[in-house]
């Protein structure tokens, strides 16, 4: 999808949410927008941050408090936090839905496609209530950290070497 196109759905999110819950327009806010519009798939707020602070001056807590309102707005989403990393998002915007698999011990991230998962959600009845998208998030141990853990397993008392 075009940065643009992308900004644009987001823009008109942006717009559509401000409304709905009275919050006011400001020009700091669509700046940030159009810079994480700008990033790429995945983004941390210090690298928006980065990329922010060399063009215009926003401050820290305006850069945090617009990305959790993104968040409200569902025009991108906290990404399952992985081992001793910082937090990262991606748009939710213009995108279908996402199943992953973590790792829990090295934050390794498996993309997946699942039409018997999409259709039973998408079939399922909910009074009122009509889903756009989903993300399901797997989370467990990858074969290389299982098989690092075999490995490493310590011997029990009873075993001669």
């Amino acid at each position: 999808m075009e940065i643009s196109e992308l900004y644009s759905l987001a823009e008109k999110r942006l717009l559509e949410y401000q409304k709905e819950t009275r919050k006011r327009c400001s020009s700091e806010r669509f700046t940030i927008l159009l810079h994480i519009c700008s990033m790429g798939r995945h983004f941390s707020a210090d690298k928006v941050i980065k990329k922010i602070s060399s063009k215009e001056h926003i401050s820290l807590p305006t850069i945090y408090t617009n990305l959790s309102l993104f968040c409200d707005a569902h025009i991108i989403r906290l990404l399952p936090m992985k081992q001793k990393k910082k937090a990262e998002y991606e748009f939710c915007i213009g995108k279908g839905n996402v199943m992953r698999y973590v790792c829990m011990n090295c934050g390794r991230e498996v993309k997946f496609e699942n039409k018997a998962i999409e259709r039973q959600i998408g079939d399922r009845s909910y009074s009122n209530f009509i889903a756009d998208n989903f993300t399901l998030t797997v989370y467990g141990r990858c074969m290389f950290c299982r098989r690092m853990q075999m490995q490493e397993s310590p011997k029990r008392p009873d075993e001669t070497t």
